[in-house]
């Protein structure tokens, strides 16, 4: 088993090399791997148990984290507005063939909805590596982690209402979007905090030991405690990591800058923990693609190809006046991934009949929508490099 464990992350770090070399990004061939190491029967998930759910959370949370290190907390809230037309014209856009498609297959009304709200939900586990790698601009950036964030928050968020909905028997379209805006706005203001509130912590600590697995230890307590909470775990993560990051810049006057920045350790220690995360997370959620049921996975992968479709035009037409290559960027990050696969399970945990049918059409998503966003950036990237001219004596 060490051997595997081992031999797997010299695979993630050649498949890393291989994405820097050729512009194909790792998430889409560590998914590939899965794939293919779970139909060779190499990899079996019934062995994996409960560290299966484990890993994904692990991984969401780490991820995020670490991907919120690296980001300028005042540029990004310099684009909510814009993220926040984007990520509802985008969750209409998606939802809409969705719920379309979920009509035509006779989902009920309640099932239709839970459907259109997982196939819209970008994933930010799969976002912040991906852009991660591609060195694309800091408006691009920005926008689409924080549209990431939005669309997580509001397709988790009306997913449990429905569901709380269908066993109360009671809808108010106002209590949903109260409650869309309560969470919202809570989960940010308890991360900030709990952010804030670390980086004073860790000034204190580093005075007498090194401060790297106390921080994994804040971020492992804080995120069952924000979902207890019922605060969105996911974006409270993020904003906790957002503050730690920022904390020299926002809160420096009262705690000395320099003592409350990150040291090089801890970015990269973070950054280390992060890939070892994504090298299991991605190869174990391509070996969860169920294969048993290929129309179903077929069709999901067709409505993948649809709704990611929908999105260019969506796309171009909310962020008008940013530069061309940005805009083309943006409509093609659209990847789905941990956050529509966790919700593609909740019906089916609520003992919904059609529950298990949205599993296998959710998988095919995941996996068309990711392959679709990998290759139309490493199209964008192949466009950005200057063309090379052949010499008049090379001939």
């Amino acid at each position: 088993m060490l051997g595997v464990v081992g031999g797997l992350l010299f695979v993630g770090y050649g498949l890393e090399a291989l994405g820097e070399r050729t512009g194909v990004p790792d998430v889409l061939l560590l998914i590939a791997l899965g794939v293919a190491a779970h139909a060779s029967g190499l990899l079996d998930v019934r062995h994996v148990g409960l560290a299966g759910p484990v890993l994904a959370n692990l991984a969401l949370v780490v991820i995020l984290f670490e991907g919120a290190l690296h980001m300028d907390a005042r540029k990004l809230l310099g684009t909510l507005p814009r993220a926040l037309l984007l990520t509802l014209l985008n969750l209409a856009g998606a939802g809409g063939v969705a719920a379309t498609a979920g009509l035509l297959l006779g989902f009920s009304v309640p099932t239709t909805i839970v459907f259109g709200a997982a196939v819209s939900a970008t994933s930010a586990t799969v976002l912040l590596p991906l852009i991660g790698r591609l060195h694309l601009s800091r408006p691009v950036v920005s926008l689409a982690s924080s549209e990431a964030m939005l669309g997580d928050v509001l397709s988790i968020v009306t997913v449990l209402t429905t569901v709380a909905v269908v066993r109360a028997g009671v809808f108010s379209i106002g209590t949903l979007l109260r409650q869309v805006g309560l969470r919202f706005g809570a989960s940010l203001a308890a991360g900030a905090v709990a952010g804030a509130l670390w980086a004073l912590v860790l000034r204190r600590l580093r005075r007498v030991r090194p401060a790297l697995l106390p921080t994994v230890a804040a971020l492992l307590v804080l995120y069952p405690i924000f979902e207890w909470l019922q605060l969105g775990g996911a974006l409270a993560t993020f904003a906790f990591g957002l503050m730690l990051g920022n904390a020299p810049g926002l809160l420096g006057r009262r705690g000395g800058g320099v003592a409350l920045a990150l040291t090089d350790g801890e970015t990269l220690f973070f950054a280390e923990v992060s890939f070892l995360l994504k090298t299991f997370f991605f190869t174990y959620l391509g070996a969860t693609i169920p294969l048993r049921h290929p129309a179903d996975f077929a069709t999901g992968a067709g409505l993948g190809l649809v709704a990611m479709a929908a999105r260019r035009p969506i796309t171009l037409l909310a962020t008008r006046g940013m530069a061309a290559v940005d805009r083309r960027q943006l409509a093609a990050l659209g990847p789905r991934g941990l956050i529509a696969a966790v919700l593609a399970q909740i019906p089916v945990d609520a003992g919904w009949v059609q529950g298990a049918v949205i599993e296998p059409l959710i998988s095919g998503a995941i996996v068309s929508t990711v392959a679709i966003s990998s290759l139309l950036l490493w199209r964008e990237r192949l466009l950005a490099q200057p063309a090379v001219v052949a010499s008049p004596t090379a001939r």
